[in-house]
């Protein structure tokens, strides 16, 4: 999931807790963006539904080869890696 992207509801919470200007644009910016991060979402979903890695390589494989790791290694790696839903791939493991 996308980073924190404000509802009107805490936008007003904002501007009565006397935020300064820019920090409430900011926020506006942000919950106007949220519409088309859900859709963008909802599209990748889609366009990557029921795909398993079945014989490709996985992402923490890919990264023992990117380091050089020994077989050993990759294949532990490998072993941890999701196989049927990409879904459930944390950011956290995509962000590193």
């Amino acid at each position: 999931m996308p980073g924190k992207y404000p509802s009107e509801a805490e936008i007003a919470e904002m501007k009565a807790r006397g935020f300064d200007s820019a920090t409430l644009a900011q926020a506006q910016k942000q919950a106007e963006r949220w519409p088309r991060v859900q859709a963008l979402c909802a599209l990748i979903q889609d366009a990557f539904a029921g795909v398993k890695l079945g014989n490709g390589v996985g992402l923490m494989q890919a990264q023992g080869l990117d380091d050089y790791a020994d077989s050993a290694t990759c294949a532990s790696y490998r072993a941890s890696d999701e196989k049927d839903d990409w879904r459930r791939i944390s950011p956290e493991a995509l962000n590193r």
